[in-house]
């Protein structure tokens, strides 16, 4: 019985946007390096030189991404729930609202 209405959803979107950025800057550096092979260079860089920078590049972003889009903690009617970044089925753990009064 869940209500969206009456939850209070908290995420990781203040640290999404380092990743975000790292992400952008890595992508702008392999941008930067296909565009340097492909000037009259007496000696251009291999073809798969931009390739390095552009994989951690993806690899941000989509990182940044499912920060953004997934919660960490709730605070719904039940209790908190909280969901770590690894394995948030498996992991998750539900704190009562009655444990939370005892506390």
């Amino acid at each position: 019985m869940k209500a969206p209405e009456k939850e209070l959803r908290f995420t990781r979107s203040r640290q999404a946007i380092g990743f975000f950025l790292g992400g952008a800057l890595l992508l702008f550096v392999a941008l930067g390096l296909g565009y340097v092979k492909y000037q009259r260079l007496v000696n251009p860089p291999a073809w798969w030189v931009p390739v390095i920078p552009l994989v951690p590049g993806a690899a941000l972003l989509w990182l940044g991404w499912r920060l953004t889009r997934h919660a960490y903690l709730l605070f719904s009617p039940v209790g908190i729930e909280i969901f770590p970044f690894y394995k948030p089925v498996k992991n998750y753990q539900l704190v009562p609202w009655s444990d939370v009064g005892e506390a």
